[in-house]
């Protein structure tokens, strides 16, 4: 193709013009003159400025890395300082930041995914009714009401930030504990404690305890635990007692359907286990 101009090319160029090429605002162009990003060639007497192609191999530059994400603060550092080495760091920095945003969403991903997946399971277990099952020991986050006095929500909130991943979400919520102690004397059998299930690799908090493996009796509650406290406890004794089963550990509850899913409490939904053996 025949590139001989017929026409000399222009000089200058108006803000008006340089931002036609690259698609952006005449605004941009003055926030970049602004931070000393990008000043035009020179300003006229009446006011305009004037750009020339010194400044589009600049604004080329500005352009394309910022369509990569690229802060302006590390578009400046390089264009005062351009070599072959600075746009391989830059270059490098940004791919390093992409792992570590492609690894915060699959995190994320997960979390959104164990949630999902817990949301569906709760419609195939059998609402009120006993069952048995083998469960392998899982790392707990365990905090005592006595931390903050005995206050329910401060000690509440302080385990959720407490167990809080930095996605703001966990895949599975808090629950509460009734010790077994306090299970056997049947009036006073009210949660003691908080726990949250966290992955093997967590080591945020001191407050790390274990669940143990082991044989638990489960019942998917239909209202929440603290609304039918007294009958759930009955039932559980009377179950242990007809089976010929006594607890070994403490009674865990965890909210399936909560304030999350409905404003009406009937239709929460908690799950209890205790670990058990045979008399």
């Amino acid at each position: 193709m025949d590139m001989t101009f017929n026409h000399p090319p222009k000089q200058y160029y108006t803000a008006g013009e340089m931002a036609s090429f690259f698609e952006i605002s005449k605004q941009t162009l003055l926030y970049y003159d602004k931070i000393g990003l990008l000043h035009p060639e020179y300003i006229s007497e009446n006011g305009y400025r004037e750009y020339s192609i010194h400044q589009y191999q600049i604004l080329e530059i500005i352009v394309n890395l910022r369509k990569l994400d690229v802060s302006l603060e590390a578009i400046k550092r390089h264009i005062e300082n351009r070599s072959e080495a600075s746009l391989k760091e830059l270059l490098e920095q940004k791919v390093e930041e992409c792992n570590s945003i492609i690894e915060k969403t699959m995190r994320i991903k997960a979390v959104i995914t164990g949630i999902i997946d817990r949301m569906e399971d709760q419609h195939k277990y059998p609402l009120e009714a006993f069952m048995l099952e083998y469960r392998d020991a899982r790392k707990i986050i365990v905090t005592d009401r006595s931390i903050l006095g005995g206050d329910v929500l401060s000690s509440f909130s302080r385990h959720n930030l407490d167990a809080l991943t930095d996605t703001g979400l966990r895949d599975r919520g808090a629950g509460w504990i009734v010790s077994k102690n306090d299970l056997e004397s049947k009036e006073n059998a009210r949660p003691c404690a908080f726990f949250s299930v966290i992955s093997p690799e967590y080591n945020g908090v001191e407050r790390i305890g274990i669940q143990k493996a082991g044989i638990y009796l489960v019942k998917y509650i239909n209202g929440s635990f603290h609304s039918n406290r007294k009958r759930i406890i009955g039932e559980i004794w009377d179950y242990l007692h007809k089976n010929e089963l006594i607890p070994v550990g403490d009674l865990y509850i965890m909210p399936l359907r909560n304030h999350w899913m409905t404003a009406d409490r009937k239709e929460y939904i908690d799950v209890i286990s205790i670990c058990v053996k045979y008399k």
